[in-house]
């Protein structure tokens, strides 16, 4: 994986599942930054695949360095809830 930088504007984060979930709504990354104790939430969108949920970053996202979790959550037919969560790392584009 590539090294993804600290103040990164612009970067598409994309998660894939193992199945379809087309028509899906209320789609979210829940996203724990590093020394937060609360998530904030990404509004994602279904992938032309409907098998991934895409997220491009603004302005404030990525302003920590350290470990970034995310729980992808939305609602597909009955069931509302979130998914295994994916980690990654920020670093100083500096050192």
């Amino acid at each position: 994986m590539a090294k993804i930088y600290k103040d990164t504007v612009g970067l598409e984060i994309v998660i894939t599942f193992d199945e379809s979930i087309e028509g899906a709504t209320t789609i979210t990354m829940q996203v724990l930054k590093p020394e937060a104790t609360t998530a904030v939430a990404w509004t994602a969108t279904i992938g032309a695949d409907n098998q991934s949920i895409t997220y491009t970053t603004v302005s404030g996202d990525l302003n920590l360095e350290g470990d970034y979790r995310i729980n992808p959550q939305f609602t597909l037919g009955s069931w509302t809830g979130k998914t295994d969560t994916v980690t990654f790392e920020v670093v100083n584009p500096g050192g």
